[in-house]
């Protein structure tokens, strides 16, 4: 008998078929922290907003004769709807 070393080709496509399979999965649980990442950030980004609006509506507000409370502009109202079918787009 002859000494054979490495893989056979059965071996081969084996490992490659779960090295894809594998990183198929990887990707698609990568991808999903990336649009919640996302997501995340903007929500961040429009509350800092609105907390910079707020305060420059109070201070609006307080002040007499203001363009902004006779323009009904004081309350601001923002609401969030996460919708997981339109994430990421």
């Amino acid at each position: 008998m002859k000494n054979i070393k490495g893989f056979t080709l059965v071996e081969v496509v084996i490992t490659t078929i779960i090295v894809s399979i594998l990183s198929l999965a990887g990707t698609a649980v990568y991808r999903r922290y990336l649009d919640n990442a996302k997501y995340s950030e903007g929500l961040q980004l429009i509350q800092n907003i609105k907390e910079q609006q707020d305060l420059a509506l109070s201070f609006a507000s307080s002040t007499v004769n203001s363009p902004f409370v006779y323009a009904g502009l004081v309350t601001s109202t923002f609401t969030f709807n996460r919708d997981s079918e339109n994430l990421g787009k």
